[in-house]
């Protein structure tokens, strides 16, 4: 059935709120049992004010075979961060949107003084920060970072904003002890260059443009996102084919903007679905543009050589996902660096928020508590691909893609492990027909192998395997390999 949502209360002016009418009409097409197409304005403007214990503008849980479609139609977000959050849906399809948020998530900041003692920049925005005493912020890795062309990486994390002169936009931020913060501070000191800071409350609030989960098939296509407050697009345990066709994050037309987000493009993690990018444009991100993972399990009981338990330090135990039968697990030590086993899981016994107990396929001898670790290779997003996109800054590839017609202009990747929250350990990565640049070409662009530790120099007996790089436009000596086992092939790869 064909709705015109403006028969229906919605007003497309950017003034309206409208987001009492959307929640009526999704109530009622979310219990249709025939597929429902919701058709916007071109060109319109649809205003959403969120209210604060409301979740997002379109909460759509069990839906089947709902199309929302628009034509350069954008939705304007007030008062939340999440445009769509999708769940336990079927057959889901968004076409034809811009999405922005009304508030501004950054403004630049001139660095007045650095502080070595007091670990602390003192700094003048060029808007308010909108507070009028101390802040500090929930988010442990809360971050500014410099204002040049090619920021890449050099995060300056902080945790508190003093306020000195709320009328004069000054303000001290206290810098957080880590990632090499004392080195980050002397580089302040001697370079001039002022800082893109997050306006609190507002930058960099734990939250996703698009959250989709549990959800069997999408499909996303001529999109644009133009500003994010965290994650663009975060979607986890999800099944089917998920297609993603010319979607750019880039900031809006004629604005100017220096970002889009301030983490990743794609947040992609346990899932069973198959990934598609085709035409995309990407970047503007403080974070990776991908990052294709899934989490990674650690052996906390053992019951015999076929049965044992794990459980995800990522959520405390409890792996949101549902195992099954046939699922091919990966199994390491962390504290000796040996290849413990790989196979497969014959029946799970319980899944619950301590744990999950299985049994397995071929025998693993060597399993030991709390150190050997394990990555579910049919839940790490597989077969994915990646077609005729650019991409520009920073991904993550751990999980079994093909990227191919693509331009990707890095300021680094990573194909690798990354213990102790993400896998799975790297097979099975095709770049083909791609061109791949760093910044200038002398820098190095990819670290590819595998880890053990992000803390313990322990070196690994497993290593990536099948990673091939075939007729690309690039410079194979800028990728540094961990070691000669890590199995990398460049086919008719050179700088052009």
């Amino acid at each position: 059935m064909l709705i015109n949502v403006e028969d229906y209360g919605l007003v497309g002016n950017g003034v309206f709120d409208n987001y009492p009418a959307i929640q009526a009409l999704l109530a009622r097409v979310i219990t249709s049992e025939e597929p429902d197409t919701l058709i916007f304005q071109k060109n319109a403007v649809y205003y959403f004010l969120i209210p604060e214990d409301c979740e997002a503008a379109f909460l759509i849980d069990g839906a089947k075979h709902l199309t929302i479609e628009g034509n350069n139609t954008t939705f304007l977000l007030d008062g939340g961060f999440c445009f769509f959050n999708i769940s336990n849906c079927e057959d889901i399809a968004v076409s034809g949107f811009n999405f922005k948020l009304a508030k501004p998530i950054y403004t630049i900041s001139e660095i007045l003084q650095v502080d070595f003692e007091k670990l602390s920049l003192v700094v003048r925005s060029h808007e308010s920060l909108g507070i009028t005493k101390t802040w500090t912020s929930p988010n442990p890795a809360n971050f500014a970072t410099p204002n040049l062309l090619d920021y890449g990486r050099k995060h300056i994390f902080f945790h508190t904003v003093k306020v000195l002169n709320a009328s004069e936009n000054l303000y001290e931020l206290k810098v957080t002890e880590i990632d090499n913060y004392m080195e980050k501070l002397k580089w302040l000191d001697v370079v001039a260059c002022s800082l893109i800071t997050p306006i609190p409350n507002v930058g960099q609030v734990d939250s996703a443009a698009f959250l989709v989960k549990y959800t069997r098939d999408f499909r996303l296509e001529n999109c644009n996102v133009w500003s994010a407050s965290y994650f663009a697009f975060h979607m986890r345990y999800n099944e089917g084919s998920f297609i993603i066709r010319n979607v750019n994050i880039q900031p809006e037309p004629a604005s100017h903007g220096l970002m889009v987000a301030w983490r990743d493009g794609f947040h992609i993690k346990d899932n069973r679905a198959k990934f598609i990018w085709e035409n995309c444009s990407l970047g503007y991100l403080l974070d990776d543009i991908w990052n294709l993972s899934c989490s990674i399990l650690t052996v906390r009981k053992i019951y015999g050589s076929t049965d044992f338990e794990m459980g995800c330090m990522e959520f405390g135990g409890e792996y949101p996902v549902k195992l099954l039968p046939g699922d091919e697990l990966y199994l390491y030590n962390v504290n000796t660096g040996e290849f413990v086993g790989s196979t497969h899981i014959d029946n799970v016994i319980w899944q619950n928020k301590t744990g999950n107990r299985v049994t397995v396929t071929e025998p693993i001898e060597n399993l030991v508590c709390d150190e050997v670790q394990v990555c579910v290779y049919s839940l790490a997003n597989p077969g994915s691909e990646i077609r005729s996109c650019y991409a520009d800054g920073t991904f993550r590839i751990r999980s079994e893609t093909t990227v191919s017609d693509s331009k990707l202009r890095l300021f680094y990747s990573w194909i690798e492990n990354e213990p102790p929250y993400e896998g799975p350990v790297p097979r099975n990565i095709t770049f083909r027909n791609c061109q791949i640049k760093g910044l200038n070409d002398e820098c190095m662009i990819m670290t590819l192998g595998t880890l053990v530790s992000l803390r313990k120099p322990v070196k690994p007996d497993f290593h990536a395997k099948n990673i091939m790089f075939e007729n690309c436009n690039m410079n194979p000596k800028r990728i540094y390999i961990r070691t000669d086992d890590d199995e990398v092939r460049f086919i008719n790869c050179k700088p052009k």
